[in-house]
């Protein structure tokens, strides 16, 4: 992965780490660029008040929570990304490159959208920041999106990112402690029903965060080439180190991956990548899977800190860890949410 970064006070500068082939290489200019731009813009306007309540956001292009200044500025970067992927899927000649930039357009075209969309919301923007927020979402409401993007690819995009937020979540939001501590009590109660279906949560930054892209770079990889994914690779043929779960759910062995991914959260119930595995298993459909799952699936997606938290505190009460697809069922998440999590 190549790392970035330009100066407002050098205004078409910037400095790169070696890139890995010349679409990196192109696309990172065209980030950097929009940096310079806004850094243009913000020398003249004040588009927001650099006092007032800290506001952290979920930017899908960091692992880190972000404040609105650097927000903002991902937020104008990502729309040229985006910009930048919808031509190439449209004008690449090769089969690898356009599944490529298949799979980036809808991945970062789902991301800025929903990330532009709290952008406007903050309270901080001034009325210049208001209006040039509003010609940026102009901007992306009128640009034309190639139809033929293969269902796989999207299949892929989609997942990466669900992915990505469900690892956010689990990295960085913190529930509310009083109503962990009623959802774990009303469950060793034997209460056929959580006592309420809204759990707030708080911005806990992790200060120690891995990188939270390795699987979205892994799901493009196998947009871009899908001979890379098989149990026993041909010979010579590319292939990627799987976790066994991961690598079940991605052949469609959604039976074997869920099992996997549930031996993992029981043996290691605080380390975060084994529910996010058990979230993707549970949202694969599954013919043979009991009438909950969906339930589960979406509460693991949307809340997984919330499924998380509850469980290490039901394992504290009653020394007997639950089973965390069973838990998840049971603490559910309202009819009115979204299908991918915020």
């Amino acid at each position: 992965m190549m790392t970035s970064v330009s100066s407002s006070d050098a205004f078409g500068g910037t400095v790169l780490s070696t890139p890995p082939d010349a679409v990196e290489l192109a696309v990172t200019l065209v980030h950097e660029f929009r940096h310079m731009k806004l850094n243009a813009v913000l020398d003249s306007l004040d588009l927001y008040e650099d006092e007032g309540p800290e506001e952290l956001y979920y930017a899908p292009w960091r692992d880190d929570p972000r404040p609105l200044p650097g927000f903002f500025h991902g937020v104008f970067a990502f729309l040229g990304v985006v910009e930048f992927c919808r031509r190439l899927a449209h004008q690449a000649s090769s089969g690898r490159l356009r599944r490529r930039a298949q799979f980036q357009l809808p991945y970062w075209r789902a991301q800025t959208r929903e990330a532009y969309e709290a952008l406007r919301s903050s309270r901080r923007l001034t009325e210049a920041g208001r209006e040039f927020t509003a010609r940026m979402g102009a901007g992306m409401a009128q640009a034309r999106y190639p139809t033929a993007v293969p269902d796989e690819v999207t299949a892929l995009a989609e997942e990466a990112v669900v992915a990505h937020r469900i690892r956010w979540r689990l990295h960085h939001l913190q529930p509310d402690l009083g109503t962990v501590m009623a959802l774990a009590e009303a469950w060793s109660s034997g209460a056929p029903r959580p006592p309420s279906s809204h759990i707030p949560c708080v911005p806990a930054p992790d200060p120690v965060t891995p990188s939270l892209n390795d699987y979205t770079a892994l799901l493009c990889r196998i947009a871009a080439d899908p001979s890379r994914l098989h149990r026993t690779p041909r010979e010579g043929a590319a292939q990627d180190a799987h976790d066994p779960s991961d690598l079940a759910h991605l052949l469609g062995e959604t039976d074997s991956a869920r099992r996997l991914a549930t031996d993992q959260v029981t043996q290691q119930p605080q380390q975060h990548e084994p529910w996010a595995r058990l979230a993707l298993a549970l949202r694969r459909p599954n013919p043979t899977a009991f009438p909950g799952a969906c339930v589960a699936a979406r509460a693991l997606t949307h809340r997984p800190e919330a499924v998380r938290a509850v469980h290490a505190r039901i394992a504290t009460l009653t020394d007997t860890p639950p089973d965390p697809t069973a838990l998840a069922e049971w603490i559910g998440i309202s009819d009115g949410s979204t299908d991918l999590p915020g």
